[in-house]
């Protein structure tokens, strides 16, 4: 059987010049429970990131609904006859802000104009069934969806389809498990998959779970586990990093090629114990830098050594049985003169 069952909830252009459909992996699970499944990925906002609003005219929207009340049918975005008059809303459900699913699941549309004002962007819309039909789309740049943009994701498919990667170990403190990036569920089976430093996984496929939700990289092991992993954790250098304003943000996979400079550069052993989580002593600053992304402060002294410092919070059960957020600060001293790291504490 087809492991690919093509979905109905959008209609777009495949890697090639052929026209298709973006295809819905259908995750079987071991339990009852059929989640869904929603990535933090919003093509509208990376393309945002990179372009003005004018190039976005003659763009192709996707339409699909990441945030689908599947009872009640609507999805959290505002669409309008004409723009900026809240008594002009297109297919508005009830009395609310919220769009009926029909208007634009499944749907492609041509974006025929833009404007802007000084809190929205406005684009509006052209039905590419039904040309007559034209609505302006209201959006803060904010929130996720409700469109992907084809030209992003032919873009992902071309230059990702094919690279095998490395995902790296990720410890947090206060958490028992340690966990990697790809999700630890196997698509196919329902069944865990058990970390193995040595695999390598290739991206197969861009895709929906169960046909809804934004798009994830399908990816599969040498030792056949299919799995998939969002796709901010997969290229956060090449988009969320610009709009983290993080010139160097954390990496969560290496791609083969990137490995393998690594380890010429270093050593395999450096490289097997960084792969796996783990910072140390002697290890260079660049391996800190693609472990954590950019410090969140420097402290230097008169000395050589200087004090990079990264907070965060971790969240824990306690036992009062909530849950309880702590502020953890990590530290790590560095020789500038050579990139060395010398020695790291953490405060909680």
């Amino acid at each position: 059987m087809n492991k690919y069952i093509l979905s109905s909830i959008l209609i777009v252009g495949i890697c090639s010049s052929a026209n298709g459909q973006i295809s819905s992996y259908e995750r079987k699970s071991v339990s009852s429970a059929n989640e869904l499944v929603v990535a933090a990925f919003d093509s509208t906002k990376i393309q945002w990131s990179e372009n003005s609003l004018q190039s976005f005219i003659g763009q192709t929207f996707i339409g699909y609904c990441p945030t689908i009340d599947t009872n009640r049918g609507y999805v959290d975005i505002q669409l309008f006859t004409k723009k900026n008059d809240p008594h002009k809303r297109y297919m508005q459900f009830g009395n609310s802000s919220y769009t009926q699913c029909s208007a634009i699941e499944g749907k492609t549309f041509n974006i025929i104009d833009v404007d802007e004002d000084s809190i929205y962007k406005w684009f509006l819309l052209q039905d590419t069934d039904n040309p007559k039909t034209k609505f302006w789309y209201k959006w803060s740049g904010i929130s996720n969806g409700p469109f992907i943009i084809l030209s992003n994701y032919n873009y992902l498919c071309q230059h990702y389809i094919g690279k095998k990667f490395i995902p790296i170990l990720k410890h947090k403190p206060d958490v028992a498990k340690d966990s990697f990036f790809v999700e630890e569920t196997d698509l196919e089976t329902g069944k865990s998959i058990e970390y193995d430093p040595t695999d390598k996984w290739e991206c197969i496929s861009f895709s929906q779970i169960n046909g809804k939700g934004d798009l994830v990289a399908i990816v599969k092991n040498q030792r056949g586990c299919t799995s998939y992993i969002s796709l901010p954790r997969l290229i956060p250098n090449e988009y969320y990093g610009q709009l983290l304003g993080k010139k160097s943000p954390a990496r969560m996979v290496l791609f083969e090629d990137e490995f393998a400079d690594l380890v010429e550069k270093y050593d395999l052993i450096t490289m097997a114990a960084f792969m796996t989580g783990h910072i140390e002593k002697g290890m260079n600053v660049e391996l800190l830098y693609l472990m954590k992304g950019k410090p969140d402060s420097i402290n230097r002294t008169s000395y050589s050594d200087a004090q990079y410092v990264y907070r965060f919070e971790v969240r824990s059960l306690g036992s009062d049985g909530r849950y309880h957020n702590k502020a953890v600060t990590q530290l790590y001293y560095i020789d500038e003169s050579t990139g060395e790291i010398k020695d790291w504490s953490q405060l909680n």
